[in-house]
């Protein structure tokens, strides 16, 4: 990666490798094992769905939403573990940096190895979810 112009607060480069990387501010990294996730809308948003290896129970998710309006997806995730509380992150235009997300957060429920959630994802914005 070339050298980035600008400090960290200004340039979402640098915050597009946080949802990643660094996503609460305090160094904590999605897991390291890609899994199958599917968004209900595959024209205007993806999903990145991963496992961690020394963490059976844990699961996160990185959503993008491409469109110029906030939009609703509903996400499911197979072979998933029992998971019941999400924490969300996002980075939005506007902001270049990830921050918590205000308010309440998405319910996942599981049921027979498949665990779904639905979200509204803010207008040109990548979310980490964080599920436990």
């Amino acid at each position: 990666m070339w050298p980035l112009q600008g400090s960290s607060t200004t340039n979402y480069l640098v915050a597009a490798f946080d949802a990643y990387r660094n996503y609460d501010g305090s160094g904590s990294v999605v897991g390291d094992t890609a899994v199958s996730a599917v968004t209900s809308n595959v024209e205007g948003t993806s999903v990145y769905a991963f496992a961690h290896s020394t963490e059976a129970t844990a699961l996160d998710l990185v959503i993008l939403n491409k469109a110029t309006a906030s939009t609703t997806v509903s996400i499911a995730i197979e072979h998933a573990p029992s998971l019941g509380t999400v924490t969300a992150y996002d980075l939005v235009d506007g902001n270049a940096a990830v921050v918590a997300v205000a308010g309440p957060a998405p319910t996942v429920s599981c049921s027979g190895g498949t665990c779904a959630l639905g979200y509204t994802m803010p207008a040109m914005s990548v979310t980490t979810l964080v599920l436990r």
